[in-house]
């Protein structure tokens, strides 16, 4: 993996490290010697390594200590204390609560990702970053309030097939357009991400979602458009594609293990 995504120009990973069966230092993630290897040889190649984590009920949970969230971020914190040659850069956070969302709901996400922020070091050498994925179709008030926050990142998930164009075409640069103008006003640089979606998650997720029957060579001209439409915005950061090995760089037909394209 790191071998593939460095030759490809990646330059993050959000890695999954929870695990339901406690490691030897009694954390609910793989061993640590696993993930401080992989971080290590992440780090050689100058990629960085998030540990991801989320799940639908996270912000029915509260920001108590002893909540599952809290505990989650309190074994960050410890592994990064503990492996000072091998620490994790920041924290994704892909949170999706049941849709529609009430207001009050709304509210409880915003105080999760608010305690999650204030969990982690913000200043100095032991800073951890934070980003997290969002819907597209989230309320003003909330993306705002979100993109208002000290995050590194907010991924969009405008997850679409086609770049398109300026709303009211539904594709890409459409769903993705007001957030990415929001933090541009704000003056935020590089904050968001677009998020382009890889999966083979059809017929749930329709069949314009995707890039999964597409192939590499469409999501490179799709997000070359894209980031020819943003060019001009201090606040595109560049993409977010879910999600590795399910297509891109696996190797199989039409996804090359290296990113090959100019």
């Amino acid at each position: 993996m790191i071998e593939n995504t460095a030759a490809s120009d990646v330059t993050d990973l959000y890695v999954s490290v929870y695990q339901s069966i406690p490691n030897s230092a009694g954390r609910l993630m793989y061993a640590d010697t696993a993930i401080a290897d992989l971080i290590q040889q992440a780090h050689r190649k100058h990629i960085k390594i998030w540990a991801a984590y989320g799940a639908p009920d996270w912000p029915s949970l509260g920001c108590a200590a002893t909540s599952f969230p809290m505990q989650r971020m309190a074994e960050v914190n410890a592994y990064n204390a503990a492996h000072a040659d091998a620490e994790f850069d920041g924290v994704a956070l892909d949170v999706e609560p049941t849709e529609p969302q009430s207001p009050a709901e709304f509210q409880n996400l915003l105080a999760l990702y608010q305690c999650v922020r204030n969990s982690l070091p913000q200043r100095g050498a032991d800073r951890i970053g934070l980003a997290v994925a969002i819907r597209f179709f989230w309320d003003k008030t909330v993306y705002e309030r979100i993109i208002d926050m000290e995050l590194d990142h907010v991924i969009v998930m405008g997850y679409r097939d086609k770049a398109g164009t300026a709303c009211p075409f539904d594709g890409i640069i459409c769903l993705d357009q007001d957030q990415i103008s929001y933090a541009n006003r704000k003056g935020e640089n590089n904050m968001i991400l677009v998020g382009l979606e890889t999966s083979n998650c059809e017929p749930g997720c329709g069949t314009d979602v995707s890039f999964y029957y597409d192939g590499q060579n469409a999501l490179f001209e799709q997000a070359f458009l894209v980031a020819e439409h943003f060019r001009g915005s201090r606040a595109f950061g560049g993409f977010a594609v879910h999600r590795y090995r399910d297509s891109y760089l696996s190797g199989k037909p039409g996804w090359p293990a290296i990113n090959t394209s100019e």
